[in-house]
Protein backbone atom coordinates (compact mmCIF):
# COMPACT_ATOMS: atom_id res chain seq x y z
CA UNK A 1 0.00 0.00 0.00
CA UNK A 2 1.39 3.40 -1.02
CA UNK A 3 -0.25 6.66 0.05
CA UNK A 4 -0.90 9.02 -2.83
CA UNK A 5 -0.05 12.73 -2.63
CA UNK A 6 -3.03 14.86 -3.60
CA UNK A 7 -3.34 18.51 -4.60
CA UNK A 8 -6.33 18.91 -2.27
CA UNK A 9 -8.40 16.92 0.26
CA UNK A 10 -5.22 15.51 1.75
CA UNK A 11 -7.21 13.88 4.54
CA UNK A 12 -9.03 11.59 2.12
CA UNK A 13 -6.62 8.71 2.61
CA UNK A 14 -6.30 7.72 -1.07
CA UNK A 15 -3.70 5.02 -1.60
CA UNK A 16 -2.43 2.71 -4.31
CA UNK A 17 -2.98 -0.95 -3.42
CA UNK A 18 -0.99 -3.49 -5.43
CA UNK A 19 -1.88 -7.20 -5.49
CA UNK A 20 0.72 -9.71 -6.66
CA UNK A 21 0.02 -13.45 -6.99
CA UNK A 22 -3.16 -13.15 -4.91
CA UNK A 23 -5.87 -15.80 -5.10
CA UNK A 24 -9.24 -15.32 -3.43
CA UNK A 25 -11.30 -18.42 -2.52
CA UNK A 26 -14.74 -18.53 -4.12
CA UNK A 27 -16.26 -18.72 -0.64
CA UNK A 28 -14.85 -15.25 0.11
CA UNK A 29 -16.22 -13.63 -3.04
CA UNK A 30 -18.79 -10.88 -2.53
CA UNK A 31 -21.81 -11.06 -4.83
CA UNK A 32 -21.63 -12.81 -8.22
CA UNK A 33 -18.69 -13.03 -10.58
CA UNK A 34 -18.35 -9.87 -12.69
CA UNK A 35 -20.35 -7.73 -10.23
CA UNK A 36 -17.35 -6.23 -8.43
CA UNK A 37 -17.62 -2.80 -10.02
CA UNK A 38 -21.28 -2.56 -9.11
CA UNK A 39 -20.43 -3.29 -5.47
CA UNK A 40 -17.69 -0.64 -5.48
CA UNK A 41 -20.02 1.85 -7.17
CA UNK A 42 -22.86 1.25 -4.69
CA UNK A 43 -22.13 4.52 -2.88
CA UNK A 44 -22.83 6.49 -6.06
CA UNK A 45 -26.37 5.14 -6.09
CA UNK A 46 -27.00 5.67 -2.40
CA UNK A 47 -29.09 8.67 -1.40
CA UNK A 48 -27.56 9.00 2.05
CA UNK A 49 -24.01 9.27 0.71
CA UNK A 50 -24.91 11.90 -1.89
CA UNK A 51 -26.84 13.82 0.78
CA UNK A 52 -23.82 13.72 3.10
CA UNK A 53 -21.40 15.05 0.48
CA UNK A 54 -23.86 17.83 -0.37
CA UNK A 55 -24.17 18.79 3.31
CA UNK A 56 -20.40 19.01 3.74
CA UNK A 57 -20.11 21.09 0.56
CA UNK A 58 -22.84 23.40 1.86
CA UNK A 59 -21.01 23.89 5.16
CA UNK A 60 -17.78 24.81 3.39
CA UNK A 61 -19.59 27.16 0.99
CA UNK A 62 -21.22 28.89 3.93
CA UNK A 63 -17.83 29.18 5.67
CA UNK A 64 -16.33 30.81 2.58
CA UNK A 65 -19.27 33.21 2.41
CA UNK A 66 -18.95 34.08 6.10
CA UNK A 67 -15.23 34.74 5.78
CA UNK A 68 -15.89 36.97 2.77
CA UNK A 69 -18.52 39.02 4.61
CA UNK A 70 -16.27 39.43 7.67
CA UNK A 71 -13.22 40.40 5.65
CA UNK A 72 -15.16 42.84 3.43
CA UNK A 73 -16.49 44.58 6.52
CA UNK A 74 -13.06 44.82 8.19
CA UNK A 75 -10.79 45.59 5.21
CA UNK A 76 -10.54 49.30 4.57
CA UNK A 77 -9.31 51.03 1.42
CA UNK A 78 -8.97 54.83 1.40
CA UNK A 79 -10.74 54.92 4.75
CA UNK A 80 -13.84 52.92 3.75
CA UNK A 81 -14.63 49.23 4.12
CA UNK A 82 -14.56 47.39 0.79
CA UNK A 83 -18.06 46.12 1.63
CA UNK A 84 -19.30 49.55 0.53
CA UNK A 85 -18.08 48.89 -3.00
CA UNK A 86 -20.93 47.82 -5.31
CA UNK A 87 -18.83 45.16 -7.06
CA UNK A 88 -17.95 43.51 -3.74
CA UNK A 89 -21.56 43.69 -2.58
CA UNK A 90 -22.71 41.96 -5.75
CA UNK A 91 -20.26 39.10 -5.17
CA UNK A 92 -21.39 38.73 -1.55
CA UNK A 93 -25.06 38.78 -2.56
CA UNK A 94 -24.57 36.07 -5.20
CA UNK A 95 -22.65 33.90 -2.74
CA UNK A 96 -25.35 34.28 -0.09
CA UNK A 97 -28.12 33.54 -2.59
CA UNK A 98 -26.47 30.32 -3.78
CA UNK A 99 -25.88 29.13 -0.21
CA UNK A 100 -29.41 29.91 0.98
CA UNK A 101 -31.11 28.21 -1.98
CA UNK A 102 -28.91 25.14 -1.60
CA UNK A 103 -29.71 24.91 2.11
CA UNK A 104 -33.43 25.14 1.34
CA UNK A 105 -33.12 22.25 -1.13
CA UNK A 106 -31.23 20.12 1.37
CA UNK A 107 -33.79 20.83 4.09
CA UNK A 108 -36.55 19.72 1.71
CA UNK A 109 -34.77 16.44 0.98
CA UNK A 110 -34.05 15.90 4.69
CA UNK A 111 -37.75 16.40 5.44
CA UNK A 112 -38.66 13.84 2.77
CA UNK A 113 -36.14 11.39 4.24
CA UNK A 114 -37.64 11.86 7.70
CA UNK A 115 -41.33 11.76 6.87
CA UNK A 116 -41.90 9.95 3.57
CA UNK A 117 -39.05 7.77 2.35
CA UNK A 118 -36.27 5.71 3.86
CA UNK A 119 -34.12 2.75 2.93
CA UNK A 120 -34.95 1.15 -0.40
CA UNK A 121 -37.83 3.55 -1.05
CA UNK A 122 -35.50 6.52 -0.68
CA UNK A 123 -33.05 5.04 -3.17
CA UNK A 124 -35.84 4.66 -5.70
CA UNK A 125 -37.78 7.90 -5.22
CA UNK A 126 -35.16 10.38 -4.00
CA UNK A 127 -32.05 9.20 -5.85
CA UNK A 128 -32.49 11.68 -8.69
CA UNK A 129 -33.11 14.59 -6.33
CA UNK A 130 -30.12 13.68 -4.16
CA UNK A 131 -27.89 13.41 -7.22
CA UNK A 132 -29.13 16.77 -8.51
CA UNK A 133 -28.54 18.39 -5.12
CA UNK A 134 -25.04 16.96 -4.77
CA UNK A 135 -24.24 18.18 -8.28
CA UNK A 136 -25.51 21.65 -7.42
CA UNK A 137 -23.74 21.66 -4.03
CA UNK A 138 -20.31 21.07 -5.55
CA UNK A 139 -20.91 23.83 -8.09
CA UNK A 140 -21.96 26.21 -5.30
CA UNK A 141 -18.85 25.29 -3.30
CA UNK A 142 -16.57 26.04 -6.25
CA UNK A 143 -18.46 29.27 -6.94
CA UNK A 144 -18.21 30.51 -3.35
CA UNK A 145 -14.55 29.49 -3.05
CA UNK A 146 -13.67 31.38 -6.22
CA UNK A 147 -15.55 34.54 -5.25
CA UNK A 148 -14.14 34.42 -1.71
CA UNK A 149 -10.65 34.54 -3.22
CA UNK A 150 -11.74 37.53 -5.31
CA UNK A 151 -12.86 39.32 -2.14
CA UNK A 152 -9.79 38.47 -0.04
CA UNK A 153 -7.30 38.95 -2.85
CA UNK A 154 -3.80 37.59 -2.22
CA UNK A 155 -4.78 36.54 1.31
CA UNK A 156 -7.26 34.09 -0.22
CA UNK A 157 -4.50 32.07 -1.86
CA UNK A 158 -1.98 32.24 0.99
CA UNK A 159 -1.63 29.25 3.29
CA UNK A 160 -1.89 30.35 6.89
CA UNK A 161 -2.78 33.76 8.21
CA UNK A 162 -6.01 35.70 7.65
CA UNK A 163 -7.09 33.83 4.53
CA UNK A 164 -6.21 30.28 5.57
CA UNK A 165 -9.84 29.07 5.62
CA UNK A 166 -10.66 30.49 2.20
CA UNK A 167 -7.39 29.18 0.73
CA UNK A 168 -8.16 25.65 1.97
CA UNK A 169 -11.73 25.77 0.66
CA UNK A 170 -10.56 27.11 -2.71
CA UNK A 171 -7.95 24.33 -2.95
CA UNK A 172 -10.13 21.47 -1.74
CA UNK A 173 -13.46 22.57 -3.23
CA UNK A 174 -13.05 20.98 -6.69
CA UNK A 175 -12.31 17.61 -5.02
CA UNK A 176 -15.91 17.37 -3.81
CA UNK A 177 -17.11 16.91 -7.38
CA UNK A 178 -15.54 13.42 -7.39
CA UNK A 179 -17.07 11.36 -4.52
CA UNK A 180 -20.46 9.93 -5.40
CA UNK A 181 -20.00 10.73 -9.08
CA UNK A 182 -18.76 13.66 -11.16
CA UNK A 183 -21.04 16.37 -12.53
CA UNK A 184 -21.54 14.51 -15.82
CA UNK A 185 -22.30 11.17 -14.15
CA UNK A 186 -24.84 12.68 -11.77
CA UNK A 187 -26.45 14.72 -14.55
CA UNK A 188 -27.01 11.53 -16.52
CA UNK A 189 -28.41 9.82 -13.43
CA UNK A 190 -30.86 12.67 -12.80
CA UNK A 191 -32.19 12.54 -16.34
CA UNK A 192 -32.53 8.73 -16.28
CA UNK A 193 -34.49 8.90 -13.04
CA UNK A 194 -36.75 11.66 -14.38
CA UNK A 195 -37.51 9.72 -17.57
CA UNK A 196 -38.07 6.51 -15.62
CA UNK A 197 -40.75 7.96 -13.36
CA UNK A 198 -42.29 10.04 -16.14
CA UNK A 199 -42.77 6.88 -18.22
CA UNK A 200 -44.20 5.01 -15.23
CA UNK A 201 -46.67 7.82 -14.59
CA UNK A 202 -47.97 7.52 -18.17
CA UNK A 203 -48.56 3.78 -17.83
Amino acid sequence: IRKLKLGGCSGGGQALVTFEDVRVPVTNRISKEGMGFRCINYNSDHCGYLWLVAQVALGLARAATRESFTYADQRKVFGDAIAKDSAIREKLAHMAAEVEFLEAQLETITHQFSHFFWGARASKRLLGRCALTKMKATKVLEFCGMHAVHVLGAKGVTRGGRGRIVERIFRDGPCFAIPGGTQEVLAGLCVRQALLYENRAKM
